[in-house]
């Protein structure tokens, strides 16, 4: 086994306690690489993403010959990169950074609007103490199995990426937080990254978590026993920790498969309280909309997102639907808590 000094350790490894800054590596873990190994990996050119973010949430910028600590898994962006896992890594291939949380793998396509990948090279899989490949799930924190989370469950999806998704979540947290509920939030799908769980804490959460807390660097090509146990995961880890309500974003859009495959379950949808649609404008709302009532015969409980930025277009869709507005006005923050407590009692 060598050994290599890290500069930088991604926020992907941020459940591995005894990894660095000195790392012990094996290549013959290339041979058959899986979701949620650590690998390191040498920056040898600088494209999309030219920081990483740290297990403190921190963003630090790359600069070509840096050592990090990263984690294969997939990703699924319209915006940016979509990328999976390799089938095989041998020492000296070049492998893609797909986010800015350290998840990497192979970029297979891209929207054309973005630059090409930052690039490193694969030096090996970091390993314990007895030579084990790290692998993330090996090193979540457990959550006990535990009945039915009996406290109102809000989740916020959103018309595509981008949307307002995690603003819209914050404004929620903010809400009911003032309202003196002890809130609980996170996200159940999406790419690991900290900058949006840690906005939830800013807006007043008290425990937050996602995917990366049952193990999973991504939710991407996730199958629905995947996701379902990622929902019973966040539902126990939240009720341990006694929180009043939960707040869960579920990441992209409507269409993102992940987002479908939760909507098909009725184990998930069951437990919601309320769902509020993030949208971007008035079209988009409309068609999600529509969508969601045709296809789950789910309707949005509030209309949030980007959207309320404008009053435009706020008229806009409120001439063509009949749906409630959440917004910092006092009429519409009190018309979220009246309709949660309706759902619970």
């Amino acid at each position: 086994m060598k050994e290599y000094h890290l500069d930088i350790r991604s926020s992907a490894t941020r459940h591995i306690s005894d990894l660095g800054p000195k790392v012990k590596i094996k290549t013959e873990f290339g041979l058959k690489p899986r979701i949620g190994d650590v690998v390191i990996g040498q920056i040898v050119k600088i494209g999309q993403h030219f920081f990483i973010e740290d297990p403190f949430g921190h963003e630090i910028l790359l600069h070509p010959g840096n050592i990090c600590a990263l984690v294969l898994g997939n990703r699924y962006s319209t915006r940016e990169l979509y990328g999976e896992v390799p089938n095989r890594l041998n020492l000296g291939d070049e492998f893609s950074l797909l986010n800015i949380g350290g998840i990497s793998g192979e970029a297979k396509q891209s929207n054309i609007l973005v630059n090409d990948p930052t690039r490193l090279t694969y030096l090996g899989h970091a390993c314990g103490k007895e030579g084990e490949r790290i692998n993330t799930f090996d090193h979540a924190p457990s959550a006990m199995p535990c009945p039915s989370a009996k406290i109102p469950i809000v989740f916020v999806v959103g018309t595509d990426m981008d949307s307002g998704k995690t603003s819209t979540c914050g404004l929620v947290i903010r809400i009911l937080s003032e309202n003196e509920w002890r809130v609980g939030a996170g996200k159940i799908t999406g790419t690991s990254r900290m900058k949006d769980i840690l906005y939830m804490k800013a807006c007043g959460a008290e425990w937050i978590a996602d995917f990366m807390d049952l193990g999973f660097p991504s939710t991407s090509l996730c199958t629905m026993k995947d996701l379902e146990g990622i929902w019973d995961g966040i539902r126990s880890l939240v009720t341990q920790e006694g929180c009043q309500a939960l707040v869960l974003e579920i990441a992209d859009g409507i269409f993102q498969p992940e987002t479908e495959l939760i909507f098909s379950s009725s184990r998930i949808m069951k437990e919601r309280s309320l769902l509020v649609l993030a949208a971007d404008g008035s079209v988009s709302a409309f068609g999600a909309i529509e969508y969601l009532s045709n296809h789950y015969h789910i309707r949005p409980d509030f209309l949030s997102g980007l959207i309320i930025n404008s009053n435009l277009s706020i008229k806009e869709i409120t001439s063509k639907i009949d749906i409630p507005i959440l917004n910092n006005q006092t009429v519409s923050r009190r018309s979220l808590i009246e309709r949660l407590h309706k759902k619970v009692h």
